[in-house]
């Protein structure tokens, strides 16, 4: 799929398809949306599936992609990919976006821990299972 980059200074460059109304306008002017480039992007799940193929688990994700992370976490299969601990940008331009990916990843298996700086962190309910032989190396 094609998307539009829109640079405007180094902290607050992102897809104009995924940025907030209120973010475009406080951050972009007219010739940046303009000037936007485009760029062939892949879904995560894509990505993934090419890469490592089904059934991988992954120990740490950190999702910060300027306004799109709902999208990605749409497009994964939580049932072919895991991860043990997930780390996503929540910033306060759009708290809508932000809880249904809260809700996306509970209903997913991943119990919300806390927001600190400006992220939500969630780890996987299955995460003591997961890493028993790690927590308590050679208990059964």
């Amino acid at each position: 799929m094609d998307l539009h980059w829109v640079q405007s200074g180094p902290a607050v460059g992102g897809f104009q398809e995924f940025a907030h109304p209120d973010f475009q306008k406080r951050w972009w002017s007219e010739d940046d949306i303009k000037n936007a480039q485009v760029i062939k992007c892949h879904t995560l799940e894509q990505i993934l599936l090419d890469k490592v193929g089904p059934g991988f688990y992954f120990d740490f994700f950190s999702l910060d992609v300027e306004g799109a992370e709902l999208s990605v976490l749409r497009s994964i299969n939580f049932d072919l990919v895991g991860f043990g601990v997930i780390l996503m940008e929540a910033d306060r331009h759009n708290p809508t976006k932000n809880m249904a990916a809260r809700e996306l990843l509970e209903s997913n298996g991943y119990m919300y821990l806390e927001k600190k700086s400006r992220s939500f962190w969630f780890v996987n309910q299955d995460f003591g299972a997961i890493y028993k032989d790690l927590i308590h190396p050679g208990s059964e």
